[in-house]
Protein backbone atom coordinates (compact mmCIF):
# COMPACT_ATOMS: atom_id res chain seq x y z
CA UNK A 1 0.00 0.00 0.00
CA UNK A 2 1.27 3.57 -1.08
CA UNK A 3 1.95 6.19 2.10
CA UNK A 4 0.04 9.30 1.24
CA UNK A 5 2.30 12.18 0.13
CA UNK A 6 3.59 14.40 3.24
CA UNK A 7 2.66 17.72 2.07
CA UNK A 8 0.33 19.17 -0.22
CA UNK A 9 0.54 17.95 -3.72
CA UNK A 10 0.32 21.42 -5.12
CA UNK A 11 1.94 24.04 -3.82
CA UNK A 12 0.09 27.18 -2.10
CA UNK A 13 1.16 30.49 -3.00
CA UNK A 14 1.77 32.75 -0.54
CA UNK A 15 0.24 36.65 -0.64
CA UNK A 16 3.50 39.32 0.55
CA UNK A 17 2.88 40.78 3.29
CA UNK A 18 3.51 44.21 5.49
CA UNK A 19 3.46 44.51 9.25
CA UNK A 20 2.39 47.62 10.60
CA UNK A 21 3.66 48.26 14.27
CA UNK A 22 1.10 49.71 16.69
CA UNK A 23 -2.45 49.91 16.56
CA UNK A 24 -3.30 52.87 14.52
CA UNK A 25 -6.61 53.45 13.09
CA UNK A 26 -5.73 56.42 11.29
CA UNK A 27 -3.00 54.68 9.38
CA UNK A 28 -4.55 51.26 8.51
CA UNK A 29 -6.23 52.78 5.70
CA UNK A 30 -3.00 54.61 4.23
CA UNK A 31 -1.20 51.26 4.45
CA UNK A 32 -3.36 49.02 3.65
CA UNK A 33 -3.91 50.80 0.08
CA UNK A 34 -0.31 51.05 -0.01
CA UNK A 35 0.35 47.33 0.69
CA UNK A 36 -1.96 46.61 -1.84
CA UNK A 37 -0.73 48.95 -4.91
CA UNK A 38 2.70 48.61 -4.46
CA UNK A 39 2.85 44.96 -4.30
CA UNK A 40 -0.70 43.37 -4.23
CA UNK A 41 0.28 42.85 -0.90
CA UNK A 42 -1.74 42.53 2.52
CA UNK A 43 -1.51 44.30 5.88
CA UNK A 44 -1.35 42.70 9.39
CA UNK A 45 -0.77 44.69 12.34
CA UNK A 46 0.20 44.10 15.40
CA UNK A 47 1.03 46.21 18.88
CA UNK A 48 4.14 46.29 20.51
CA UNK A 49 4.19 43.71 22.85
CA UNK A 50 3.39 41.14 19.96
CA UNK A 51 5.99 42.64 16.96
CA UNK A 52 8.39 40.05 17.36
CA UNK A 53 6.67 37.15 17.22
CA UNK A 54 4.05 38.38 14.59
CA UNK A 55 7.45 39.17 12.32
CA UNK A 56 8.80 36.08 12.63
CA UNK A 57 5.50 34.33 11.96
CA UNK A 58 4.50 36.55 8.69
CA UNK A 59 7.76 37.38 7.54
CA UNK A 60 6.85 40.08 5.78
CA UNK A 61 8.94 42.48 3.29
CA UNK A 62 8.56 45.34 4.48
CA UNK A 63 7.58 46.48 8.47
CA UNK A 64 6.15 49.88 8.49
CA UNK A 65 6.60 51.43 12.32
CA UNK A 66 5.36 55.11 13.07
CA UNK A 67 8.19 57.65 13.46
CA UNK A 68 7.14 57.88 17.41
CA UNK A 69 7.28 53.88 17.75
CA UNK A 70 10.62 54.17 16.02
CA UNK A 71 11.94 56.60 18.03
CA UNK A 72 11.55 54.21 21.37
CA UNK A 73 14.17 51.87 20.40
CA UNK A 74 15.52 52.64 17.00
CA UNK A 75 18.69 49.93 17.14
CA UNK A 76 16.21 46.72 17.80
CA UNK A 77 13.67 47.47 14.85
CA UNK A 78 16.39 48.11 12.87
CA UNK A 79 18.13 44.37 14.33
CA UNK A 80 14.48 42.93 13.76
CA UNK A 81 14.25 44.08 10.26
CA UNK A 82 17.40 42.29 9.03
CA UNK A 83 16.75 39.03 10.66
CA UNK A 84 13.31 38.80 9.41
CA UNK A 85 15.00 39.85 6.33
CA UNK A 86 12.19 42.73 5.94
CA UNK A 87 12.57 46.88 4.56
CA UNK A 88 12.06 49.14 7.83
CA UNK A 89 10.21 51.52 6.80
CA UNK A 90 9.74 54.76 9.02
CA UNK A 91 6.19 56.39 9.07
CA UNK A 92 5.53 60.20 10.10
CA UNK A 93 2.21 59.94 11.04
CA UNK A 94 1.38 63.90 11.69
CA UNK A 95 2.29 63.99 7.80
CA UNK A 96 0.22 60.59 6.74
CA UNK A 97 -2.61 62.46 5.61
CA UNK A 98 -0.46 65.27 3.65
CA UNK A 99 -0.74 65.11 -0.28
CA UNK A 100 1.91 63.09 -1.36
CA UNK A 101 1.75 60.42 1.82
CA UNK A 102 0.27 57.56 -0.20
CA UNK A 103 2.67 57.65 -3.13
CA UNK A 104 5.59 58.38 -0.86
CA UNK A 105 4.79 55.07 0.77
CA UNK A 106 3.64 53.03 -2.46
CA UNK A 107 7.41 54.37 -3.81
CA UNK A 108 8.93 53.10 -0.44
CA UNK A 109 7.13 49.54 -0.17
CA UNK A 110 7.63 48.92 -3.96
CA UNK A 111 11.18 49.04 -3.48
CA UNK A 112 11.10 47.20 -0.30
CA UNK A 113 9.11 44.46 -2.20
CA UNK A 114 11.68 44.47 -5.37
CA UNK A 115 14.62 44.48 -2.66
CA UNK A 116 13.05 41.10 -1.35
CA UNK A 117 12.40 39.31 -4.89
CA UNK A 118 15.97 39.67 -6.00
Amino acid sequence: MRKPPLGPTTPHRVLPCVLLVGIDSSLEPLCRQSAALAAGARLETCDMASVTTRAAELRPFALVVPSEILDFDPAEFVALARTVNATLIPLDSARASAPGARAELVKALRDAHQRRAT
